[in-house]
C-alpha cells in the first residue's frame, strides 16, 4: 500500500534497503555488495547511491529472478568470486550471524538456505474450498539470505531461458529444478518479509525496540 515502494519506507530516518546494506557492510567476509534495483525506482535510489559509493547499483529485470539473473552475469564475469548471497531487501532483521553461518556452510555444500518449518495447519485450497490437507512435517518456508557456489549457480541459471526463470519464485527453486542440491538450515523468525502495513509495523516495532 501506499505511493512509495517498501524498500524505500524508513524506519529511524533510514530507508528499509539502507538497513539492508548496513547489516551486510559490517560483515567483513562480505567482500561486495551490489543492489539491484528497479530502473523505475532512480528517483529513490539515487539518494542512496551518494551515501554509498562503495556499493554497485544494477539495474534489475522484469522479475526478481530475472533482476538476480542480471547481477549472477554481471558478478560472474568479473572472475574473482567463489561465493554469491542473495537477500531480499525487504528483509531488513537479519543476524550478522546467519550471514557468517550461511557462508560457513558453502565450504561442505553447493548451497544453502535458512528456512522455518511450518506448524499450521496446511491447506490446499481452490475456489475458496479446502481440496486437500497438506503433510506439514516436511513443509519449510523459505528465507533469505541464500547462499550458492557462484560457479554453480551460473550454471543452474544457464539450463533455462529467461522466459522460465521469470516463473521461479526464489534462487534455490532454480539450482533444485537445475539438479543442485540445498542444504536447509533452521531461519529466524524475526526474519519477515515485508509485503503488508501489517509486516511493516511488526519490522518496524522490531527495531525501534
Amino acid at each position: 500500500g501506499g505511493i512509495i515502494p517498501k524498500q524505500y519506507k524508513k524506519i529511524k530516518n533510514k530507508t528499509v534497503l539502507e538497513i539492508s546494506i548496513n547489516i551486510f557492510l559490517k560483515v567483513n567476509r562480505i567482500s561486495n555488495l551490489y543492489v539491484v534495483y528497479n530502473s523505475d525506482h532512480e528517483k529513490y535510489v539515487d539518494a542512496i547511491k551518494k551515501k554509498y559509493n562503495q556499493i554497485q547499483f544494477l539495474k534489475g529485470g522484469q522479475t526478481r529472478q530475472l533482476s538476480s539473473l542480471n547481477a549472477i552475469n554481471f558478478i560472474y564475469k568479473k572472475k574473482i568470486y567463489k561465493n554469491i548471497l542473495i537477500h531480499d531487501a525487504a528483509r531488513p532483521i537479519i543476524e550478522k550471524k546467519m550471514i557468517k553461518f550461511l557462508i560457513d556452510n558453502l565450504k561442505s555444500v553447493d548451497g544453502v538456505i535458512p528456512a522455518i518449518k511450518i506448524t499450521d495447519s496446511t491447506k490446499y485450497v481452490k475456489n475458496n474450498f479446502i481440496f486437500k490437507n497438506i503433510d506439514r512435517n516436511n513443509l519449510y518456508k523459505a528465507q533469505t539470505p541464500q547462499a550458492f557456489l557462484l560457479d554453480k549457480l551460473k550454471k543452474a541459471y544457464d539450463k533455462f531461458n529467461k522466459n522460465e526463470i521469470k516463473y521461479f519464485t526464489d534462487d534455490s527453486e532454480i539450482f533444485t529444478t537445475a539438479g543442485f542440491k540445498v542444504k536447509v538450515i533452521d531461519g529466524v523468525q524475526d526474519n519477515i518479509k515485508i509485503t503488508s502495513k501489517n509486516d511493516f509495523a511488526r519490522v518496524k516495532t522490531k527495531l525501534m525496540d
